[in-house]
């Protein structure tokens, strides 16, 4: 891969797309990286269910990489914490 910032967003055991080609890709690619795994959800469940927990995620990993401006977020809070696993280029994982 060449070298650029990449962030994927995948679904823990996902029908649709499985999720060891996300975390391949997640290991070949250079840093920076992060790869953000939404637990005990589906595929399409998961916008509205981690939305309010990954938007803000994606849009300060584009402010950081991509963009020099300013970009609001405006999020509700869940009614149950979503369940993310996170890892950084680092192998830092929350």
């Amino acid at each position: 891969m060449a070298p650029a910032a990449l962030m994927i967003i995948a679904v823990a055991d996902d029908a649709t797309t499985p999720t060891d080609h996300a975390e391949r890709l997640y290991e070949r690619a250079g840093a920076p990286k992060k790869l953000v795994m939404q637990r005990h959800t589906t595929h399409y469940a998961a916008y509205k269910q981690y939305g309010p927990a990954v938007i803000p995620q994606m849009v300060d990993w584009y402010r950081t990489h991509f963009i020099g401006g300013s970009v609001e977020v405006h999020t509700s809070t869940p009614s149950e914490p979503p369940e993310l696993l996170v890892k950084d280029a680092d192998g830092a994982a929350g």
